[in-house]
């Protein structure tokens, strides 16, 4: 789905930008507005709860490092209203900040300061098309390496003692796998098939939008978010979330 078949569907989106730095809010306000949405501003999370309390948006994107109230202060008064939504991007010129921790907490995305026009009309897409039609377009770029059902049948406990983990969140899943190592950025395929749980399976594409190295013989830990779920996989996806109430995107496995 392109971003002008989701602008079809409605008359105008909302996109709140909370950023101390005015150049920086200005910019991402203005690739916004190209892309069709009414923006709003605030320069700290206290003025953007002040907003967001006041007006429905469709979108949020804020920094994390802000005087007064930060950006992890104001996702987690977002989340008090609305576990789930609207969409929540935090942006962030810092490496002092563990992405993981982000999708835990209940932000949708991460991306880097300055941002890129191209990657994050993608993100916006995917985030802002209806449910449905979220995971309906296969990526184009599947890294080939690892395309071929290497994670089939790996439990999702998080107590496996055999270091196969993989945790299902609202938005993408926590892989740690003995012996298989994925880059960040990367995009894998996958085919999941679970012993237990609600989920009996999961099959599509995602993207590495974090990584913890392997440390001491702990096998390295990933964090991929959602690009393609296959149909049937994407039924199965959303009835689960409907009866689901959790704030984690992409769990951290801590």
């Amino acid at each position: 789905m392109k971003f002008e078949d989701i602008l079809m569907k409605a008359n105008s989106l909302k996109a709140l930008i909370v950023e101390d730095q005015e150049n920086f809010r200005n910019t991402v306000a203005e690739m916004l507005n190209f892309l069709g949405f009414e923006t709003s501003t605030a320069e700290d999370g206290q003025k953007g709860i002040e907003k967001s309390n006041s007006c429905k948006f469709d979108l949020i994107i804020s920094d994390i490092r802000m005087p007064n109230k930060d950006g992890r202060w104001f996702l987690n008064e977002v989340r008090k209203v609305n576990k789930n939504y609207p969409p929540f991007i935090f942006m962030s010129g810092y490496a002092d900040f563990a992405v993981c921790d982000a999708y835990q907490e209940g932000a949708d995305a991460f991306i880097s300061k300055p941002p890129i026009p191209e990657k994050l009309e993608h993100i916006v897409t995917i985030l802002c098309s209806p449910h449905s039609k979220r995971w309906s377009k296969a990526s184009s770029n599947i890294n080939q390496k690892h395309n071929n059902n290497i994670l089939k049948k790996f439990s999702n406990s998080v107590d496996d003692p055999g270091f196969h983990q993989v945790i299902v969140g609202r938005g993408g899943i926590f892989l740690q796998i003995e012996d298989y190592e994925f880059e960040l950025d990367e995009i894998v395929s996958f085919d999941l098939n679970f012993s237990s749980g609600p989920i009996a399976f999961l099959k599509g594409n995602g993207r590495v939008v974090w990584k913890i190295e392997e440390d001491y013989g702990v096998p390295s830990k990933h964090g991929i978010f959602f690009e393609y779920l296959e149909p049937k996989t994407s039924e199965i996806f959303l009835n689960y979330l409907a009866k689901k109430d959790f704030v984690a995107v992409i769990p951290n496995g801590k």
